[in-house]
């Protein structure tokens, strides 16, 4: 079965696995135990161990499918940092750049702006980095993204691996909303565009570096950092759908630059 169907081992053993951590997470967290700092609920750990089934999901077929070879070479690119400043610079200032322009068209229709505590930046980025970044990129992008690319074009093999990792995060969604009410339907919605949009960005990324998943476990680092601080806080829908606006625009552009085969300049990976 791994053999056959690398792929589908893998969304369906990474979803188990992760949902079975989040699930629990969603249904039994106490009400408020988010922002009880002082006594924190047990329960909570299960939303980074959850975090990190996709990469762990990753390494252990890798190991089935191509033994000790085919691990190093994964766990490798998660070391290769030689490439064009400008990548980085991408995988830095692009997802935050975006949020200031739909920031910015926010206010001007009225919005207040949030009190954002900027000395907590550098840890929320770590954290993100670690749990987020390293704990999904070498599934995502590392293991999912590149079979895919091996029959169909880089744009719709990203597209693919968007929704999937979307609706992966369904059960953490119903943590901050009612399950079912047009609310959550429409947040939710919101969301996976928005992490469809993201993995585009992120298959953008890692066909330009040659595979790096250094910069793109960065380039995640940087998108859950800029949603969490200064974006999810907001109790209206607007900056989001503003924010989903200013991705796909984008998007629209990269896409016609880059190609729908490749999404690059350079080879598509395999």
């Amino acid at each position: 079965m791994v053999q056959r169907h690398p792929l589908i081992t893998f969304f369906v053993i990474t979803f188990v696995l992760t949902w079975a951590c989040w699930i629990p997470f969603a249904l039994f967290l106490p009400t408020g135990a988010l922002q009880n700092t002082a006594h924190p609920s047990p329960l909570l750990l299960l939303q980074p161990l959850g975090n990190i089934m996709p990469s762990l999901t990753a390494i252990i077929l890798t190991a089935i499918i191509s033994g000790k070879k085919g691990v190093d070479a994964l766990l490798r690119k998660i070391w290769q940092a030689r490439v064009h400043i400008s990548w980085y610079a991408a995988a830095f200032l692009l997802v935050p750049l975006l949020l200031s322009i739909a920031l910015g068209v926010y206010f001007l229709l009225g919005g207040t702006p949030l009190v954002v505590q900027w000395v907590t930046l550098p840890f929320s980025f770590f954290l993100y980095l670690i749990v987020a970044g390293l704990g999904e990129e070498l599934g995502w992008r590392g293991f999912a993204l590149p079979r895919l690319q091996t029959n169909r074009p880089a744009f719709s093999a990203s597209l693919i691996v968007g929704v999937i990792w979307g609706l992966w995060h369904l059960p953490i969604l119903v943590v901050a909303s009612q399950p079912l009410a047009p609310l959550f339907i429409f947040s939710a919605t919101i969301f996976v565009l928005m992490m469809v949009g993201f993995s585009v960005l992120s298959a953008w990324i890692y066909n330009n570096t040659r595979g790096s998943l250094l910069l793109v476990i960065l380039f995640h680092a940087a998108i859950t950092t800029s949603l969490n601080t200064f974006l999810i806080a907001y109790r209206s829908q607007l900056p989001g759908v503003l924010m989903l606006v200013m991705l796909w625009i984008t998007l629209a552009i990269i896409v016609r630059l880059s190609g729908i085969a490749k999404l690059s300049r350079q080879p598509s990976l395999s």
